[in-house]
């Protein structure tokens, strides 16, 4: 049950990721200077993304006992 709200939360960050990286596209187009230049704040969804995929292929449930595996792994 604790893993499954690991999830859960992993879930609401992907979607806070999603949002940001979607807002950075979005005021990239925006004709004004000082918007346009908010993109790169807005660009931290994409290390979020990075991060998140990680954290979530280490904590697969697989048991890997060889480096081999590991590559393999699914």
């Amino acid at each position: 049950m604790k893993a499954n709200k690991q999830i859960n939360y992993a879930d609401y960050i992907r979607v806070i990721a999603m949002f940001f990286i979607l807002l950075c596209h979005i005021v990239q187009e925006n004709s004004n200077v000082y918007i346009q230049m908010s993109a790169q704040i807005f660009n931290i969804g994409v290390p979020m993304f990075f991060i998140l995929s990680g954290f979530l292929f280490g904590i697969s449930t697989k048991n890997i006992t060889k480096w081999k595996e590991w590559y393999k792994k699914e």
